[in-house]
Formats: C-alpha cells, structure tokens, sequence
C-alpha cells in the first residue's frame, strides 16, 4: 500500500507496557487494549482475524524488526 492510499492520516502505536485504553464517553469511543504476542497477532493475520492493512503492515515491521 502507498502512503497515499490512506488519506485518513491514522497513527498507530506499539508499546511494551499496555495501558488502560479507555476513550472520550461523549464522542462515543470505546478504546478497548488487546495484550497479544506477536506471534499470537500474527496467527491471527493468517486466519483472517486481524484485516486491517494499516495493523497488518505495522504488525509486519515488528516481526521483520523485531530482537530474536
């Protein structure tokens, strides 16, 4: 995907300490924080759970980056 194929400007963030998600109530946001392994996001990539190409491409850079 070029950069240019998302226009909706979305950043995505990786942390090694998770926090407690949360979200604006008035905007009607519901953050909800899923704690997986990386192999265990990207089992789900394979079967179809994970679809997004935005988390799919970040989640390709972690383990093509990632310290053995």
């Amino acid at each position: 995907m070029m950069p240019a194929a998302d226009p909706s400007g979305i950043t995505r963030y990786g942390a090694a300490v998770p926090t407690l998600g949360g979200g604006l109530e008035d905007d009607g946001e519901d953050i909800e924080i899923l704690e997986l392994t990386v192999d265990g996001a990207l089992t789900m990539v394979g079967d179809g759970r994970i679809v997004d190409g935005t988390t799919i491409m970040l989640l390709q850079w972690l383990a093509l980056n990632r310290s053995s």
